[in-house]
């Protein structure tokens, strides 16, 4: 998958994360155990796919053409996905023990995924579609 194909996937994968975090909070809200476990499960599914692109696509068509000097910047952002996943399985495992403590995880995960995906999509999705603009990288056969 090119540069550009790959960024619209993570693109709707953003949209897709944070609408069903906020479906998880609300079915844990409302002591809907089931629908929450359910969603859970797709958000993380969900997540690891996101963060397996990024990690090993989208971070080696920016090695390949910037080099690793020039990938520092990915390389910090995308070093928040181990806290992203390990406050979301601290919010899951509290969704039925403690759901009013769950609704807090939930809402600290959903304003570090919001600064998370506005420096993915305004910092690093803009150097990987320039990358293939101007030739830097070359399309995958």
């Amino acid at each position: 998958m090119d540069p550009e194909d790959l960024i619209q996937v993570l693109l709707k994968e953003h949209t897709q994360i944070r609408a069903e975090l906020r479906e998880f909070q609300e079915a844990v809200r409302h002591g809907e155990n089931k629908k929450a476990a359910s969603l859970s499960l797709k958000l993380r599914k969900i997540l690891t796919q996101h963060i397996a692109y990024e990690d090993a696509e989208l971070l080696g068509f920016l090695t390949r053409a910037y080099g690793t000097d020039g990938t520092s910047d990915a390389i910090e952002i995308f070093h928040q996905h181990k806290p992203i996943l390990e406050l979301f399985e601290e919010m899951v495992a509290a969704s039925s023990a403690s759901p009013s403590d769950a609704v807090a995880k939930a809402a600290r995960l959903t304003e570090l995924i919001r600064q998370h995906t506005m420096a993915e999509e305004g910092r690093i999705y803009p150097c990987a579609c320039s990358a293939q603009e101007t030739g830097l990288l070359k399309k995958q056969v």
